[in-house]
């Protein structure tokens, strides 16, 4: 399996439960999974790739989203 080099948590819309997202800087998809909420995707994203809360940039719905040019 691919190692991503970005990882992308989408909230659910009227939910509490997200999608966490891997990308290849290809932009390949290489691996997604369903957490009951934001928190239980950031001990995930922890226990996968060391990343915390912080790593991540909130981008907003009708946001431009800008996390492709870094962020976790």
């Amino acid at each position: 399996m691919l190692l991503p080099d970005r990882v992308e948590i989408e909230l659910e819309s009227g939910s509490e439960h997200c999608m966490m997202y891997r990308y290849t800087r290809a932009e390949w998809v290489c691996g997604d999974t369903w957490h009951e909420s934001l928190d239980a995707a950031f001990m995930q994203a922890e226990h996968e790739y060391g990343l915390s809360a912080s790593d991540f940039l909130a981008v907003h719905e009708g946001q431009p989203d800008s996390s492709r040019d870094g962020a976790a």
